[in-house]
């Protein structure tokens, strides 16, 4: 898995927290 994946959780990119 590449180290962007672990460095973003799935959840911040379903909801970004910027959107919120």
């Amino acid at each position: 898995m590449p180290i962007a994946s672990q460095d973003v959780p799935l959840e911040s990119q379903e909801v970004p927290i910027a959107s919120q």
